[in-house]
């Protein structure tokens, strides 16, 4: 194809089939906060696979792309590397899916029953009285049923999808700062240093549910306090990196087996007697359906471990007519779709 018969044609119509719903969710943000974009797709021209950098910039209801062409390696070993990896990740971001719906079901189906129990056992020990004989049985099941009830509630927020009518642009720093004043509220929180520190400098605003977000750094102080002795200090620093607003909570208590590290975000995973195992599962899901990553490790300095967040950065808006494009070779523009 030449350059004449590409420039201005809709994407769709040069590559049918292309847009996804990754690509689909990329061009919504790209329109609603403008600046420039690149990614890098896999598509087929005329039954030929091609590796494809793509550049995306908006002007107020249009996506303008660049579409640089990149010739895949002949190679077959190469090509078969790149299919089986895509079967995997579909494969992967299948079963999440199909999780997510299981354990939203099950959640479902238990709950109203388990509500049922709890409301007969306290009608029964209100006709049973104060007897002492029977205070053990009661606190024991009592005791059972709030934890069945917290295990159905954390299933939910495991397969719960992030509400798009929830999501806003928020400054990272002061919802941190507002969930230590929360977390710091209860007795036991509050025999604890919180010392957070922040770049200045950063514009550390993302883009997402503040709400789901306070409950991660909420699980993650939770955590962090309960792998700790009383009157520690946790530390917190908040900066930029790499396009990304990074949350570094540090604690300094026992750490985490090296034995453990792999499987800590793992659903039902837990070496704590009352945990439900599923924290840092819920932790992990919130955090990357905001598009981020969360990873942990012990500290180089022992003792305690360390928690990352990293959460994509909001760009600042930018209009077409500013954008440099001094450096676009003019002898590849055969090669660029606008």
């Amino acid at each position: 194809m030449d350059a004449q018969s590409v420039i201005s044609q809709p994407i769709g119509t040069l590559f049918p089939g292309c847009i996804d719903k990754n690509l689909e969710n990329l061009f919504l943000t790209i329109l609603e906060n403008g600046g420039v974009t690149q990614c890098r797709v896999q598509w087929g021209l005329r039954g030929i696979p091609r590796n494809l950098e793509l550049t995306l910039f908006s002007d107020t209801t249009e996506i303008f792309v660049l579409v640089k062409d990149e010739l895949i390696n002949s190679n077959a070993e190469m090509r078969n590397k790149v299919s089986e990896e895509q079967t995997i990740q579909y494969a992967q971001s299948q079963e999440l899916r199909l999780l997510g719906q299981l354990t939203s079901g099950v959640a479902h189906e238990v709950r109203n029953p388990l509500n049922a129990i709890s409301v007969v056992l306290e009608a029964l020990f209100q006709d049973i009285g104060e007897h002492q004989e029977y205070r053990l049985y009661k606190e024991h099941l009592f005791t059972h049923v709030e934890r069945l009830k917290r295990l159905m509630q954390d299933l939910l927020e495991l397969g719960r999808p992030i509400e798009r009518s929830k999501i806003t642009n928020f400054d990272i720093e002061d919802l941190v700062r507002e969930t230590v004043d929360m977390w710091g509220t209860s007795t036991l929180c509050s025999k604890f240093t919180i010392d957070l520190q922040a770049d200045s400098t950063a514009d550390l605003r993302v883009k997402g549910n503040s709400l789901k977000m306070q409950q991660v750094f909420m699980n993650l102080l939770d955590n962090a306090a309960q792998h700790s002795k009383l009157e520690k200090k946790i530390s917190i620093v908040i900066s930029c990196e790499s396009g990304c607003c990074c949350v570094r909570i540090v604690d300094y208590g026992t750490g985490i087996k090296p034995e453990h590290l792999e499987k800590i975000f793992d659903p039902f995973f837990t070496t704590r007697k009352r945990g439900t195992g599923l924290g840092l599962s819920i932790v992990k899901h919130v955090v990357e359906v905001h598009g981020g990553r969360v990873t942990i490790e012990n500290n180089k300095v022992p003792p305690g471990c360390m928690v990352t967040v990293m959460l994509p950065q909001v760009q600042q808006v930018k209009k077409c007519a500013q954008m440099d494009t001094s450096e676009i070779q003019r002898g590849c523009i055969s090669s660029f779709v606008l």
